[in-house]
């Protein structure tokens, strides 16, 4: 936290080293002081990623975060783990521009002002595209809800509800 509320942070090196997607995943932590630590530092990460030197992914991982940052309606809201997840696997392919998922991640966020947190992210993209990797697009959503599923609340958002386009 220090690190970040100073500056010192290599913003593409905690991104690509997971740090960042960790900060992240605190989000949806169960402990309400926990999840206040967590979103003090993704702030100051988005201040870093704001002021600080420029790098490619930039505009990318800025959008991701902002996306989440917009979907946050309450103070310290507990974030499904499935949308934390999904965030820090983003941050990790965005730094990584030859990933299989890196333009449908980009697709996504792109045609969203903000995320909508009672939903599966890129769950129609992943099963229903049409893409020409339609075997890697469902390993990796296989993946994301293998990582995501962890508390009550994730699985209500994949069990039973009409699956929008996303």
């Amino acid at each position: 936290r220090c690190l970040l509320r100073h500056g010192r942070c290599d913003a593409p090196r905690w991104i690509s080293k997971g740090a960042a997607g960790l900060l992240v995943v605190g989000l949806s932590a169960a402990s309400p002081s926990a999840r206040s630590l967590a979103y003090e530092a993704v702030a100051a990460l988005m201040a870093v990623l704001r002021n600080g030197p420029s790098f490619r992914e930039r505009p990318h991982v800025v959008r991701l975060l902002r996306s989440l940052q917009d979907a946050i309606t309450k103070p310290n809201l507990r974030v499904p783990s499935l949308w934390s997840v999904f965030v820090a696997h983003g941050l990790a392919i965005l730094a990584q521009p030859h990933h299989p998922q890196y333009k449908a991640l980009n697709n996504y966020i792109l045609t969203r002002a903000f995320f909508d947190l009672s939903d599966v992210p890129m769950f129609f993209h992943c099963f229903h595209s049409g893409s020409s990797t339609p075997r890697d697009d469902r390993l990796w959503m296989l993946a994301l809800l293998s990582h995501g599923l962890r508390a009550e609340e994730d699985a209500r958002l994949c069990g039973g509800r009409r699956r929008r386009r996303g």
